[in-house]
């Protein structure tokens, strides 16, 4: 008898513990603050913006789950609404993560989008090419226009970002970006009234180095000290085209050779012809 008895309590002490123990972590969990959240620690969130959001989150926190669950637990919390409160207050938010560091710590980590260029005042586009509302000044981006509804891929929009970075840098601030049906992208200056003219599937890299080798050789070196370019066509490979105004175009082939374009081009400055 004495060894069934073993036997028995053996089998069932395990259980035992287990129920106690669950019983003890409900108690702890309904009728303590144990596990309830007492900091909401906010990551990549402005101070401005803080004060306001924690009030808000302590009192969505108040509210029950399913009418009976705890909304302030670290187990138990409103996290989708959580997620939408906070892009709700900053419509720039990329993503959200929200982990307990300790039992009575909500950590929620923003991460912004990063914006590339802008739409208009208000909206910017992203490097994953996502159209939202920025909430920080973006007026100094160029402005992007395609002739589609449809944007760029994220390749291409890094590909001209690149581009405008080093234009920009290096010959003229770059304000605007249109981007045709053929996809040929043509970088624009307000201020200069001048344009880069580029294939926008293009290597970056490569079309920065072929314009690069361009401004850097003689006739087009020295003119660009001395007259107002009206567009430097880089869509062909080694092959610059250029045009100062009211002057006629010429062509810069490989480093050192200059020479008339064989074929004649519309003055535009923002179509071609063949």
């Amino acid at each position: 008898m004495k060894k069934r008895s073993a036997l028995l309590w053996k089998r069932l002490l395990p259980r035992i513990i287990i129920i106690l123990l669950g019983i003890a972590f409900l108690f702890c969990y309904f009728f303590t603050t144990i596990f309830s959240i007492k900091t909401y620690d906010l990551v990549g969130v402005d101070d401005i913006y803080k004060e306001n959001l924690i009030l808000t989150l302590q009192e969505l926190s108040t509210r029950k789950i399913l009418f009976f669950l705890p909304g302030n637990s670290i187990f138990t919390y409103h996290r989708t609404d959580i997620k939408n409160l906070i892009r709700e207050v900053l419509p720039n938010t990329d993503t959200i993560t929200i982990y307990p560091p300790t039992p009575q710590t909500l950590r929620i980590t923003v991460t912004p989008y990063t914006p590339l260029f802008r739409k208009n005042d208000v909206q910017a586009i992203s490097a994953n090419g996502v159209v939202y509302k920025e909430i920080y000044d973006i007026s100094t981006l160029p402005i992007l226009i395609t002739s589609t509804s449809t944007l760029p891929s994220p390749e291409v929009l890094q590909a001209l970002f690149t581009l405008h970075t080093k234009i920009s840098s290096a010959l003229f601030p770059i304000t605007e970006i249109y981007i045709d049906e053929r996809g040929d992208a043509y970088l624009r200056s307000k201020q200069t009234k001048s344009e880069i003219r580029v294939a926008s599937s293009s290597d970056a890299s490569l079309v920065w180095s072929t314009i690069v080798s361009a401004i850097d050789t003689e006739p087009l070196k020295s003119k660009l000290q001395k007259e107002k370019l009206l567009y430097l066509d880089a869509r062909f490979g080694n092959k610059v085209f250029y045009r100062f105004t009211n002057g006629t175009e010429k062509a810069i082939i490989g480093d050192d050779t200059t020479s008339y374009a064989s074929s004649t081009r519309t003055n535009s400055t923002s179509t071609r012809s063949r």
